[in-house]
Order: structure tokens, then sequence, then C-alpha cells
């Protein structure tokens, strides 16, 4: 209903944006051809892996006492110890 409405406003050309896989968006693309608007682009904007941040590291004040003592390096191996 709302790109006929567009159009009734005199909207003729429109830029897609997709995002995310699967057969919906090429439906959506098909659509709005079939109503009569011409595409001037079609873009993916789906995120890739490449683009995602790492997962944050663990902070020292959240790990236990014991791990806390080893970061701080105030445990210390000897010879006799494996």
């Amino acid at each position: 209903m709302l790109p006929r409405q567009a159009m009734g406003h005199g909207l003729k050309e429109v830029e897609v944006l997709v995002k995310g896989p699967g057969a919906g968006r090429e439906s959506a693309v098909r659509a709005l051809q079939a109503i009569g608007l011409e595409l001037t682009v079609i873009r993916d904007v789906t995120p890739s892996a490449a683009q995602r941040l790492p997962p944050a590291e663990q902070r020292a004040s959240s790990l236990p006492q014991s791990l806390k003592a080893i970061s701080a390096g105030q445990i210390h191996r000897t010879k006799n110890q494996s």
C-alpha cells in the first residue's frame, strides 16, 4: 500500500537497500518493480563477518582470585612444580 501511495505523490524512481539472506529480498524487489517503480540502485547492505567486532576481553576484576594473582605476576612457578 505504501509504495502505491508514494507513486500517487509523484515517486517514480527508488534506490533499494536490501539486508540479510533469504528469498524475501528477491520478492520485495520484484514487488516494487511490479507496481511500476523504476529501481535505479539495488544495494546489498548485509554486514559481513569481517566487519563485526571481536568479542570483548574479560576484565581482570571479573576473574577468580587465583587468576588475578597469576595475571598480576604474584605467583611464580618453581622448578619443583610441574
